[in-house]
């Protein structure tokens, strides 16, 4: 799950957009290039996420 805002410079202000339920998966998403910052490649995350799921 993702909450995406986005923030008024001149004003200072941040704003909510929306709550995105299934954020993209794809390489270039921002959930696969955070794992890959960490040394996780994409079948690797979803590994570890398959894996938590049958643990609970």
């Amino acid at each position: 799950m993702r909450f995406d805002f986005i923030y008024n410079t001149d004003h200072g202000e941040l704003f909510f957009l929306e709550v995105n339920t299934i954020p993209g998966q794809s390489a270039e998403s921002i959930v696969s290039k955070q794992a890959r910052c960490v040394g996780i490649s994409t079948s690797e995350l979803y590994d570890m996420i398959i894996g938590m799921k049958r643990m609970h």
